[in-house]
């Protein structure tokens, strides 16, 4: 697997025959996997120190949400996830076991969650 560079990290790599595959899924960062961990790693890198916590907003089936909660669980910093409201989900009741405060709005529609 080769790695090419980018701004702030490595992005994994594989080729195959002629052609090169992005391989997000063999990026691994504090507890974490694939493009969401990099992204948030990019984040802390480029703010040395100035890290108080991580706030993500998503659906409740995302597992953006466990991904964020992992890392800020790593890092040791509080989590705060803005969700739809409606029935808890897997991929919620992970990210509360690293930690993360879920809050639910209504009425349950992206646009709400963005206000917010």
């Amino acid at each position: 697997m080769a790695r090419m560079e980018t701004a702030n990290t490595l992005t994994p790599v594989e080729r195959v025959g002629a052609v090169y595959i992005k391989r997000e899924d063999t990026f691994r960062w504090a507890g974490a996997c694939g493009g969401k961990a990099r992204l948030i790693k990019a984040f802390v890198d480029a703010s040395p120190g100035a890290l108080r916590g991580l706030v993500t907003g998503g659906m409740r089936q995302s597992l953006q949400s466990v991904v964020v909660a992992q890392v800020a669980h790593h890092l040791k910093v509080p989590c705060t996830i803005h969700t739809t409201s409606g029935a808890r989900t897997s991929e919620l009741n992970r990210a509360a076991e690293f930690g993360a405060d879920i809050i639910a709005h209504r009425p349950g529609y992206m646009s709400v969650i963005c206000a917010h």
